[in-house]
């Protein structure tokens, strides 16, 4: 579902019960600008597999790069 942010704005309610059965997307002067899931909908993709999802075909192993963030860390202190 498509819905524009003054729309959004005058009926919060309305969306926030449509958000459990669809996403809406949000346009802003015609473009999509957001986009808002419910967070009961049972299947949550972690943090690092949507940023990295950006990375078609890559290969990431999000246990290393997060040691590798901590030794750099560690290291500074």
């Amino acid at each position: 579902m498509f819905v524009t942010s003054t729309e959004l704005k005058k009926n919060l309610g309305k969306f926030l019960k449509l958000i459990e059965k669809e996403n809406i997307i949000i346009l802003k002067r015609g473009k999509p600008v957001a986009k808002l899931l419910s967070i009961r909908a049972g299947k949550e993709t972690p943090i690092t597999d949507a940023l990295c999802g950006a990375l078609k075909g890559a290969k990431i192993d999000s246990d290393r790069e997060k040691s590798e963030r901590l030794k750099k860390y560690e290291s500074a202190c």
